[in-house]
């Protein structure tokens, strides 16, 4: 064999191993851990917490540990605001959010959020389990961001340092809202002052009196501790807002379809894991409230009639043009489950 031969092949040699070596590296590469955060303000015993858990556990299950996902909870991430703006940016992957500051970016959510709108909890699920439902978790896409699935956040109810019975009392007092247009626009027609405050001040604030009130969930108003300077809790239920969980568009379109479908999947499991949670833990709250001394005010169906016609004006100014949306949910009030 002449010499330039052998060289040749030596140079072939090292040249499939180098293609060999490239290909195991790539192979490797395949099979690395992918690591994701997913963002939560409430602390790790609240359902929507657990229910994160329950999802980042099957995600990694369903894709044999290639996927995790590790929850971040106590909003060390940030509040829900900042959370929805990083997850736009792709610097979080996964969030759990309300549908309150979702709908200042997704303007069309307002529809599900209207105050009285629902006649109970059945009907709001109803409504989030039917196409419609599917519907506006698609219309996330328009800012972004990739609604997975819904969870439960219950009844959102008044509470305040005093009794009230009736619109009345309302008048003038200081109550913190959701930062979100359409609250703070109820709770002016209501005659209060509304206030734009992070959850993590509410405490301080009502008991140095720069605030009268708030408005909130049950488990938010118990995990937090607000029923030691805000006795009175308003059986009002003005309004019920769906949580989502939620997914960064730039972080969902780097996996492929087949993991894409895994994390849906996972989604909508952990979605009806915590519907259940919420349920089980709001009856346990009620009961642990009572015995700590909250008054649970329950308004007459007059008082309750009044504040139905004082927030009329506010399906013209938010729902105005998504009527068609307002009617099928009404529609669905009477539905046969």
């Amino acid at each position: 064999m002449k010499k330039s031969q052998q060289i040749w092949l030596s140079l072939g040699g090292i040249l499939s191993i180098g293609i060999l070596v490239l290909g195991s590296v790539k192979i490797a590469e395949s099979n690395k851990k992918m690591v994701f955060r997913l963002a939560e303000v409430h602390d790790e015993y609240y359902p929507t917490s657990m229910a994160n858990k329950r999802f980042a556990d099957l995600v990694e299950e369903k894709t044999e540990g290639r996927i995790r996902i590790e929850v971040y909870t106590n909003g060390v991430l940030g509040e829900e605001t900042d959370v929805i703006r990083e997850m736009q940016e792709g610097n979080i992957d996964f969030g759990r959010v309300s549908v309150g500051p979702l709908a200042e970016y997704v303007d069309r959510l307002y529809a599900l959020m209207l105050p009285y709108l629902y006649e109970d909890s059945e009907h709001m699920w109803r409504v989030l389990d039917s196409a419609l439902g599917s519907e506006m978790l698609e219309a996330l896409d328009e800012a972004n961001l990739i609604g997975l699935a819904w969870y439960d956040s219950g009844a959102r109810s008044f509470y305040l340092k005093e009794k009230i019975v009736d619109q009345e009392g309302f008048n003038n007092k200081k109550i913190r809202v959701q930062k979100n247009s359409l609250m703070y626009a109820l709770c002016e027609v209501l005659g209060a002052k509304p206030q734009f405050l992070a959850e993590s001040v509410i405490y301080l604030s009502l008991l140095e009196g720069s605030l009268d009130g708030a408005e909130n969930n049950i488990l938010t108003y118990e995990t937090y501790k607000q029923y030691e300077v805000s006795r009175y809790y308003i059986l009002d239920e003005h309004t019920r807002i769906p949580d989502m969980l939620v997914a960064s568009k730039a972080i969902m379109e780097k996996f492929s379809k087949e993991d894409q479908e895994i994390i849906l999947e996972a989604a909508r499991e952990a979605g009806a894991y915590e519907r259940i949670l919420w349920n089980e833990r709001e009856q346990e709250s009620i009961s642990r409230l009572k015995e700590k001394g909250v008054q649970f005010v329950t308004l007459s169906e007059e008082v309750k009639a009044s504040l139905r016609k004082a927030c009329e004006s506010l399906y013209d100014e938010f729902g105005s043009k998504y009527q068609t949306i307002i009617d099928q949910i009404e529609e669905m009030a009477d539905a046969i489950d």
